[in-house]
């Protein structure tokens, strides 16, 4: 129990660090593309080095090519919907910007449910209920329309709802080979899969972005390494909460858990470093959100 707790705090602090990592870079005014592009790159790097030092990538098949081409297309619409979160966090109500995104795997959920590869029960309807009622209740908050004119704080929801969408769209292509019982890769050779096409994704866009105006290469490279340290391990921290979880069996609790403990510890370093002022609206709104997400999990 001490050690799936302990992984718990880990995964929780690690997400927390890659937002407050994106933040720090959409503050220093780096370039979204590139930033993406550096941090994306370094980290498909070491698992490059990783698979040839294991010898991982002997182990693909030729069957296993309909998984990645899914997992390459679940990639384009992340890395989109990393762009466009990215660039909705500037200043004023960036705990909004960032927490709404956190809530695309609801798109995943109601798409499994809608062509019957799983069951919802009423609290997970419930759930979804209040998850909409707690962006709805953004949108009128005070303390969010002091920070930005009520016509921009709609703009900002929408943008964020619409980087959930891509994020929920990325998910499904990520869980389609399971449900399709396709011959799937092993993590490591997804994840690296994924990376791959994220990378490739924003290097064209880098090379339009280099066109236009003048990139700080020095300044997006280090905020790239920054969030690239706590974006490695982040896949194995989280597979081996899910594997002890699993064992306790109560692996249902891990990502709401760890999604809350983000909101909260995101909403904190908003407030404390980017200076950003927590009304009771907003309050109540994330507490909705945490409360829609263990209702939806729990899927009683």
């Amino acid at each position: 129990m001490i050690s799936g707790i302990l992984y718990l705090l880990l995964l929780s602090f690690l997400w927390i660090a890659i937002g407050a990592a994106v933040t720090e870079a959409k503050k220093n005014q780096c370039s979204l593309y590139f930033f993406n592009l550096a941090g994306a790159a370094m980290t498909t790097l070491c698992l490059t080095v990783w698979l040839g030092v294991t010898g991982g990538f002997s182990a693909f098949r030729p069957g296993q090519t309909t998984a990645l081409l899914s997992l390459l297309a679940g990639s384009m619409l992340n890395a989109y919907g990393n762009i466009r979160l990215m660039s909705n966090l500037h200043s004023g109500g960036r705990t909004v910007a960032y927490t709404i995104p956190l809530l695309g795997f609801l798109v995943p959920f109601v798409w499994t449910v809608v062509f019957g590869y799983a069951h919802a029960g009423w609290m997970a309807w419930l759930g979804l209920a209040v998850i909409v009622s707690a962006i709805s209740l953004l949108g009128v908050s005070r303390g969010t329309a002091a920070e930005c004119p009520q016509k921009e704080n709609t703009r900002r929801i929408c943008f964020a709802v619409f980087a959930m969408l891509l994020f929920g769209g990325s998910q499904i292509f990520t869980i389609l080979p399971s449900l399709k019982i396709w011959d799937t890769p092993s993590p490591v050779i997804s994840s690296f899969v994924f990376l791959a096409g994220e990378t490739a994704f924003y290097a064209v866009f880098t090379i339009r972005e280099i066109r236009r105006s003048t990139v700080d290469y020095a300044k997006c490279f280090r905020y790239a390494l920054l969030w690239t340290v706590f974006t490695v391990p982040v896949y194995p921290v989280l597979f081996l909460t899910l594997a002890c979880w699993r064992t306790l069996q109560r692996v249902e609790i891990v990502y709401p858990i760890a999604c809350s403990l983000t909101i909260i510890g995101y909403s904190t370093f908003t407030t404390i470093r980017m200076d950003e002022k927590m009304s009771a609206g907003k309050v109540a709104s994330l507490a909705l959100m945490i409360l829609g997400i263990f209702l939806v999990k729990l899927n009683l």
